[in-house]
């Protein structure tokens, strides 16, 4: 990929309209042109994000800010993984021909890869989302409990970082009988836009939007 080297930091006012996105065929002016890595991994790549919670009346309850950034790589089995934290067990990803792999660096790693962004990928895709689950002393990849389905392949997504095309994934636990979700929205060759948690407290209950995270400010080389 050539260099993309971006920062967008744009004062951004929090109204009812930015709380929703929907699938459009004819975005106006957005960044991104559905090319590229889905999630550029390079050494340096950071994103920041202003994270909202919500109650089931759509009330603003927390405001903070975190962020993702991509602080080492190394190989294993001749392949280069990149990792977001140092910490003892760390995560990491790779692009191949499916799209973003995932599985753990380090000593207590099970071997197993899995898929954790399939790309290219086309409206309807379902595919075993990795669930990390921590044994002794192994931790292992779970990827048949968790689910994920590809809603969408270019609806506009409006963040405080701008306005982007994105791909939208949507995760959720079939087995568990509730109807809580998170939608997680990428755009190529910029990444991580914005990620919403849907919530039902029953099976038959209502959902509602309780945590949503959006790009405040995007670095990627």
């Amino acid at each position: 990929m050539n260099n993309l080297s971006l920062r967008l930091c744009l004062f951004w006012g929090l109204s009812v309209a930015g709380l929703f996105s929907s699938c459009s065929e004819k975005p106006t002016e957005p960044y991104g042109a559905l090319t590229g890595p889905i999630y550029p991994l390079a050494i340096g790549n950071r994103w920041s994000f202003l994270t909202f919670s919500f109650d089931s009346l759509a009330n603003v309850r927390l405001v903070g800010r975190d962020s993702i950034s991509i602080v080492g790589d190394t190989i294993v089995d001749g392949n280069r993984w990149y990792y977001e934290a140092s910490s003892s067990d760390r995560i990491g990803h790779r692009a191949s021909e499916r799209g973003i792999l995932t599985r753990v660096l380090s000593v207590r790693s099970d071997g197993k890869e899995a898929l954790a962004l399939k790309y290219p990928a086309k409206v309807g895709d379902v595919y075993g989302y990795p669930v990390f689950v921590s044994g002794n002393p192994l931790i292992s990849i779970i990827d048949n409990l968790m689910m994920c389905t590809v809603k969408c392949t270019d609806t506009t997504i409006f963040v405080p970082a701008g306005q982007f095309r994105c791909y939208m994934y949507q995760t959720s636990i079939p087995s568990s009988g509730s109807k809580s979700y998170t939608q997680m929205f990428l755009s190529p060759s910029y990444g991580w836009i914005k990620t919403d948690q849907y919530y039902s407290t029953t099976a038959n209950g209502s959902v509602y939007l309780t945590v949503s995270r959006r790009a405040e400010s995007i670095l990627v080389h």
